[in-house]
């Protein structure tokens, strides 16, 4: 089930998330919050809890002075996002079965079976992108929102670590 609207301080976190992961910021180097604002098109409240929130997650630091600025994600980074990543992914499985797969969930088990054949045709991005894809799906299957949101939010930083691109 798909919402046809975004929030704007969703619309916020995701442009300023997408903006660091894929470079659009420098790291250790201050930003006029005021252009950011402008550039995402959202009011300065809403930037102002995208910024608390990314700061939480450790994607900016805030520095005293009232600078902002986007910080590198370490190995210790990926390794509370597997800590997370792995159980959650474990226990979305029994909730998922009992309230049945989506549509979209039944048309992995062909999408697998042909990267499984065709090793060597898929890179590993195009490979990591359908893995996370269909555990997104399975935690659609849940039909719980707020798993999703945290889940894809865990996502975002997995691709951060490993420098992947954010769509």
């Amino acid at each position: 089930m798909a919402f046809g609207i975004q929030l704007k301080c969703d619309h916020a976190y995701r442009g300023l998330l997408a903006l660091i992961l894929n470079g659009g910021v420098e790291l250790d180097t201050p930003f006029s919050e005021c252009k950011l604002a402008a550039f995402l098109g959202v009011g300065w409240a809403y930037l102002s809890d995208t910024l608390r929130g990314l700061a939480c997650e450790r994607f900016l630091e805030i520095k005293p002075a009232w600078k902002t600025v986007a910080r590198a994600l370490s190995i210790e980074d990926l390794q509370e996002i597997y800590e997370v990543r792995i159980p959650l992914e474990g226990m979305t499985a029994l909730p998922a079965a009992d309230r049945g797969p989506t549509l979209e969930l039944t048309s992995y088990k062909p999408k697998f079976c042909d990267i499984i054949n065709n090793s060597k045709v898929y890179d590993p991005l195009e490979t990591y992108e359908k893995y996370a894809a269909f555990n997104s799906e399975v935690l659609r299957s849940t039909r719980n929102w707020q798993l999703l949101k945290i889940y894809e939010r865990l996502r975002l930083h997995f691709k951060g670590v490993f420098g992947l691109p954010c769509y």
